[in-house]
């Protein structure tokens, strides 16, 4: 249970339900601005982590607007040592991600409860986050705010990390609220605490440091630039056995200008350990110590030496069963009898055969001129009135809120299947929590067609929206144009007449959620266009 003091004005949150399928059970984590609570799916009856923000901050509207969108891009991350993110939801009081729950003990708790790792292990480490970190990058996030709170040590030696790109919400509450202005992490970077944005060499300052407690114990509030040599007085006490190369990379990683520092996450791991390829996949036989070498190459002759065996007995067998059948008892004498039998079995077949044929053939000429039907029936093609067009692809539109409505789920609108869904964001209110007139999706189509029909499948009730149609995607809901159809106060799946439309894009544009409670949001799972 967590010791953190919460605000006077946080509710109590145990059993409350987000979602209508998320209930909060215990809480995880308490911070200055999130929350970390274990909780029930009742929708996939499985546990989940849910991280969600203070309810007293839901009206810093920017830190709101930052941790939403940050959430949705993370999301799309999908790497094994990274905390997979299902979900993105919340209510009138807090925006929330759902995740996995891990089982496992944070880094921090490792250092708090353990202590210091020896450099095998904590290659280990290193390798797993550099990959998490390596692949975020390459997909164009920083982590921002990497500290052992969110790395995970997991079973069967794994390594998972979490809270990728939310450290930009962070740091809008410091700029907005006086009570966040001197809520710092010990393992920012020294551009982060002059008020620069994260970026790669960051994670790699961050990392630095969190290495170096690991194998040291030095906690990072006692690393300053102004003693360079602290490092190595550390290291040259006896408990504390370092190659030169891992207290070189340490120097270079914690540097205090960024472009001292290494230029990639990988090459920080492969400066560790020189024998680390530069790609980015891990190296399960990396060690410091030659021992394990040596017994790795006495394994490798031990494999070999088995493999020969294995095969000196295949072919053995191959030999055995290529000799003389009468080895094995059989006799040749039987062999020729069965031969000669089916020969003649074939030639009876054969005059057989020809028989039926030239009977056959004589009925043809006696008999009638009508043609045989053919027994296979025709396939009969539905008329191309009532063929449904193949949507091609999807796309949310949000002009005048945060630019993005559950971008992750748009494909579920398209794809047949009615146990999937699109969902817009949850608000206070039907009316989309009085913020903005409406939120839409936009399908499009192979090509700009006449249009007959459109279905919207949902088991909303009492929901509005309006269709608008054109040939190409408009920036705001002006540039569509005015709207096609009408929907008012539908009972579920609404199918609209297109008749005399012409074109290749149609939005959906909601305009009021519907009055079934919680009216927060509404989930459609599938649109058909004919």
């Amino acid at each position: 249970m967590p010791d953190n003091p919460l605000h006077p004005d946080t509710p109590i949150l145990t059993g409350r339900k987000l979602s209508g399928r998320y209930v909060l059970k215990t809480p995880i984590f308490l911070g200055k601005t999130i929350q970390v609570w274990e909780a029930d799916d009742l929708v996939l009856t499985r546990k989940v982590a849910v991280k969600l923000t203070h309810p007293h901050l839901i009206y810093e509207s920017a830190f709101i607007r930052e941790f939403r969108t940050k959430a949705r891009t993370t999301a799309q991350l999908n790497h094994p040592s990274i905390v997979t993110i299902y979900d993105t939801t919340g209510d009138e009081e807090m925006e929330a991600i759902v995740m996995e729950l891990i089982e496992g003990m944070t880094l921090r708790s490792y250092l708090d409860e353990v202590g210091t790792m020896s450099p095998a292990k904590t290659l280990n480490v290193l390798t797993q986050v550099v990959d998490a970190l390596q692949h975020a990058h390459q997909h164009g996030i920083v982590h921002g705010d990497l500290n052992p709170e969110n790395i995970f040590l997991c079973s069967e030696q794994k390594v998972k990390v979490s809270g990728f790109g939310l450290s930009t919400a962070e740091s809008i509450l410091r700029e907005t609220n006086a009570d966040f202005r001197e809520t710092y992490s010990n393992y920012l970077s020294p551009e982060q605490l002059l008020g620069k944005n994260p970026n790669e060499q960051s994670d790699i300052y961050s990392l630095g440091l969190i290495i170096l407690e690991l194998v040291t114990g030095i906690p990072p509030e006692k690393i300053t630039q102004s003693s360079p040599n602290s490092l190595e007085d550390k290291f040259k006490q006896p408990q504390t056995e370092m190659p030169i190369p891992f207290l070189e990379a340490l120097r270079k990683a914690i540097s205090a200008e960024p472009k001292d520092r290494f230029t990639t996450p990988v090459a920080f791991r492969s400066a560790i350990n020189p024998e680390t390829p530069q790609d980015n996949g891990k190296n399960e036989g990396m060690d410091f110590n030659p021992k394990t070498r040596q017994r790795d190459f006495n394994q490798a002759v031990t494999a070999l030496l088995t493999i020969g065996i294995v095969f000196t007995f295949i072919f053995g067998i191959i030999y055995a069963a290529g000799l003389d059948d009468d080895l094995f008892g059989n006799n040749s004498s039987e062999s020729v009898e069965s031969s000669e039998i089916n020969e003649e079995k074939a030639i009876n077949g054969e005059e057989n055969s020809e028989t039926v044929v030239s009977e056959e053939a004589n009925n043809n000429e006696e008999g009638t001129t009508e043609a045989i039907p053919n027994p296979q029936a025709q396939e009969v093609l539905p008329s191309p009135i009532f063929e449904e067009t193949p949507i091609v692809s999807a796309e949310d539109f949000d002009p005048l809120g945060d630019g993005v409505e559950h971008p992750e789920l748009l494909a579920n609108l398209f794809d047949n299947d009615s146990s999937t869904a699109w969902k817009t964001e949850t608000y206070g209110h039907r009316s989309l929590g009085f913020l903005k007139p409406g939120v839409g999706v936009v399908v499009q189509l192979e090509k700009s067609i006449a249009l007959r029909s459109v279905e919207i499948e949902t088991a909303a009730i009492g929901w509005s929206g309006e269709i608008y149609v054109s040939n190409t995607i408009g920036a705001s809901l002006e540039a569509w144009g005015n709207p096609v159809a009408l929907i008012e106060a539908s009972t579920g799946t609404a199918d609209v007449d297109l008749t005399g439309n012409n074109g290749q894009m149609i939005l959906l544009w909601i305009t009021d959620l519907g009055d079934a409670p919680p009216s927060l949001k509404i989930e459609i799972t599938e649109i058909r266009i004919s």
